[in-house]
């Protein structure tokens, strides 16, 4: 929240370090005030900053409820995801978050998930490389050219927090795993043909 409002100079990790340390001694600061503006609630290793404690409560439901859909699932569908978490009513009076909001917020207190971005699926971080290559595989599908790098990076906008691709040759048996064919180029970092990938 703090990188959005107010920007950085720095480029990441140090922007999101600088961010983090300012939010810290804000909400340290906050606590000492007689009437603070927000409240910290601690879960483990998850920390919940809000501005009074029902949204905390609210905040914990939400995560407890997204550790137990991803103990039986690494995928969660959003679809799924939002009958669970919607079972879950917002503090009294305060209007329902958007999907957008509510599964971003529950991932954030959750302890093992996260959310992809455009998607909205809920998914255990940490996902392995072959699990995160397969579900991601459409993005692959009809572009003319592809890199290693680019792979990785179609990846990961997808499953940010899953774990990274390997290099080649290894990235050739995942993809050979998850269906993909493409014709490698001579250079080895990069396919092409089949519109760099089709299915197999």
């Amino acid at each position: 929240m703090l990188l959005l409002r107010r920007g950085s100079v720095h480029v990441e990790p140090t922007r999101s370090v600088h961010a983090l340390a300012a939010g810290r001694a804000a909400v340290e600061a906050e606590q000492a005030l007689g009437e603070p503006r927000f409240y910290l609630r601690r879960n483990g290793s998850v920390t919940f900053c809000a501005v009074n404690d029902a949204w905390a409560n609210y905040a914990d439901r939400l995560g407890q409820m997204v550790d137990r859909l991803l103990a039986s699932d690494v995928v969660v569908s959003p679809q799924r995801a939002m009958e669970d978490l919607g079972a879950y009513d917002p503090p009294d009076g305060e209007k329902p978050l958007t999907p957008a909001r509510l599964m971003t917020l529950a991932a954030a207190a959750s302890l093992t998930g996260a959310v992809s971005a455009n998607r909205l699926e809920l998914y255990r971080k940490g996902i392995d490389a072959a699990r995160s290559l397969k579900l991601a595989s459409s993005a692959l599908v009809g572009v003319d050219q592809l890199t290693v790098e680019a792979i990785g990076e179609r990846v990961r906008s997808r499953y940010p927090e899953a774990q990274p691709l390997p290099d080649r040759p290894a990235l050739d048996a995942l993809l050979e795993e998850a269906g993909l064919v493409g014709v490698p180029n001579a250079c080895s970092r990069s396919w092409r043909g089949c519109a760099s990938f089709c299915r197999g």
